[in-house]
C-alpha cells in the first residue's frame, strides 16, 4: 500500500510573457505590478523605461493558474550510516 498522495493546489496571478510567448516563471506574483516590478524594479530609474521598449517589442502580463506542489524529503539511510559511522570512530 502506498503513502496517501499530497494534497495539490492551485494558485492564481501574473506573469510577464516575452515577445516569443514564454512565460517568466520567476515573475509570478499576485498583482501586475508587482509582476512586473520582479523583472523592473521602481528602485532602477530606467525600469519605466525599459519595461515601455519591452511592452513595444511584445511583451505583456499574463494572469495564469500555477499548480503548487508540496515537496516531499527522502532521508538517505546511507548517509545517516555514514553519520554514525563518523561519530563512532
Amino acid at each position: 500500500m502506498s503513502a496517501p498522495r499530497p494534497i495539490t493546489s492551485y494558485s492564481q496571478g501574473y506573469a510577464l510573457c516575452n515577445a516569443a510567448g514564454s512565460l517568466l516563471g520567476h515573475t509570478y506574483r499576485a498583482t501586475a505590478a508587482a509582476a512586473i516590478e520582479a523583472s523592473f524594479p521602481s528602485s532602477d530609474p530606467t525600469s519605466a523605461a525599459k519595461w515601455a521598449e519591452r511592452q513595444a517589442l511584445g511583451w505583456t502580463v499574463e494572469h495564469v493558474f500555477a499548480r503548487v506542489f508540496t515537496p516531499i524529503f527522502f532521508k538517505s539511510a546511507d548517509l545517516i550510516e555514514r553519520e554514525n559511522d563518523e561519530v563512532a570512530a
